[in-house]
């Protein structure tokens, strides 16, 4: 409801009122059919944030274009230099308006080391963008030719200064790796493959595994872990305080990517929620809904509906693998890949098209190796960054190693070959295999699982929890 909210806010602005007045009719009359058949006032208060949503999406598809001409400020680099075969595209903040703008040459080469949140001194001319609709997607607001940039070394602000500190710590503990595996390595722990050969991309893709290559949910719950030890033993007030600063700092670091977003909301939900057997789903739905609400534009990004997708097969679909596949703990450890797998299949074939089955095997073989590279990972390389270069070796084998398995996969997975068939029968052998074994008793729960997960809702005690069956307390996301 709030995502569809948010969604039709574009029938408003584009003119299309007659549809917008329609789709607040549609709320309305679905809010109010949820009222009458929950008898829950909770269905009002979704009906409500749908509105806010709207509203939301309203305001942010009116922002203004920046304002055409010639510039000459301090402008604040609001995503990192992104460099390709093209030239390097750079977006600025300038006034608070969001511009991006291509360089080439010596201007590409003096911005490629200039990190978010940094500023410059950008002089050129502001021209409207070309693709406006796409651009506003991204908060862009125009287009800006460089004539030139000086680099000042300063940054915007003293969180932005820290996180960049943090950034370049990681790098130099990772600087004695080769230069494919570092990149690979930087990318899974914090997300930065802006370096990272396009072939070695492309083989992950191929492989199933592109999700990999980029920070994803999975990376925020292996945060947390690492820093679980000290913050338990802080008292409860303060460890949710503390747990949230984690949270926001990791969040900047891996630039605010949107499963990153999704999964720190989700972890935050879950720190202030009770303990119920429906608490991953009541996190997932208040994660969603306070990330449309804060930007309505993540309705438009395939990332964020791969990472929803991907934890919602988590939480709801996991659950009903495993016992399809008669438990055990090779059902329990291969569930959650299958389960998050499946859930992803509608979003990824309908924009990347139809993915290659082998993507079922290689996740349960070079996931598990993935994680353990990110849950150690952090820790090592700040501690090699810290010691002498010999002891930063040392430390860093084991994690290379990982590397090195993990980028294995990737290569035997994308020339596996299998054929085109198998990729279609494949995830729907297991549709119908999770359908055929689990109890109609296990499908209802899940079709009516998110129902009381927003605050005030009753919790009934079910037989799901006389039995002890329930979705896993999933932060991480797709895997």
């Amino acid at each position: 409801m709030v995502t569809f909210g948010a969604w039709v806010s574009d029938w408003v602005v584009d003119g299309r009122v007659h549809s917008g007045r329609l789709a607040l009719v549609v709320l309305a009359a679905i809010g109010s059919a949820m009222a009458v058949a929950s008898r829950d006032r909770s269905a009002l208060f979704v009906v409500a944030l749908s509105i806010v949503a709207l509203g939301r999406g309203v305001v942010e598809w009116s922002v203004a274009s920046a304002p055409t001409g010639s510039i000459s400020v301090v402008a604040t680099v609001a995503d990192d230099p992104d460099p390709s075969e093209r030239g390097t595209h750079v977006v600025f903040e300038v006034d608070g308006r969001r511009v991006d703008a291509w360089l080439y040459g010596r201007l590409a080469r003096r911005i490629e080391r200039v990190s978010s949140g940094e500023r410059v001194w950008l002089v050129g001319r502001i021209d409207e963008s070309t693709r406006p609709r796409r651009d506003l997607l991204r908060h862009i607001v125009g287009r800006v030719r460089v004539d030139d940039v000086t680099v000042t070394g300063e940054s915007a602000n003293h969180l932005h200064r820290s996180v960049n500190r943090l950034r370049r710590v990681f790098a130099n503990g990772a600087a004695s790796l080769p230069d494919e595996r570092r990149n690979l390595l930087t990318g899974l722990l914090y997300g930065d493959d802006r370096r990272l050969d396009r072939e070695v991309v492309d083989e992950f893709r191929r492989a199933g595994l592109a999700h990999l290559t980029a920070v994803s949910g999975q990376n925020v719950a292996y945060v947390m872990a690492v820093v679980a030890p000290l913050l338990g033993r802080l008292r409860q007030r303060a460890r949710v305080v503390s747990s949230i600063a984690v949270l926001a700092v990791f969040v900047i670091l891996t630039r605010a990517e949107p499963s990153v977003v999704r999964a720190a909301l989700m972890a935050g939900a879950a720190l202030v929620l009770p303990r119920t057997t429906t608490r991953s789903a009541r996190a997932l739905s208040t994660a969603v809904i306070v990330g449309v609400i804060v930007d309505p534009f993540l309705v438009w990004s395939v990332g964020w509906w791969l990472s929803v997708s991907g934890c919602a097969g988590l939480v709801l679909v996991s659950p009903l693998v495993e016992r399809a596949l008669g438990g055990g703990r090779i059902a329990s450890f291969v569930a959650p890949t299958i389960g998050a797998q499946v859930a992803v299949l509608p979003v990824s074939a309908s924009v990347f098209g139809w993915p290659d089955a082998i993507g079922l095997v290689t996740n349960m073989v070079a996931g598990p190796v993935a994680g353990l590279v990110m849950l150690a990972g952090l820790p090592i390389v700040l501690a090699a960054a810290l010691l002498p270069d010999g002891v930063g070796r040392v430390l860093l084998f084991p994690i290379d190693l990982g590397v090195r398995v993990v980028a294995l996969v990737a290569e035997r997975g994308a020339r596996s070959g299998l054929p085109t068939w198998l990729d279609v029968v494949a995830p729907l052998l297991v549709l119908l295999l999770v359908v055929a074994r689990a109890p109609r008793t296990r499908l209802t729960r899940v079709a009516t699982l998110t129902r009381g997960t927003l605050p005030g809702a009753r919790i009934q005690r079910s037989s799901s929890q006389r039995t002890g069956f329930g979705p896993s307390e999933t932060i991480g996301g797709e895997q």
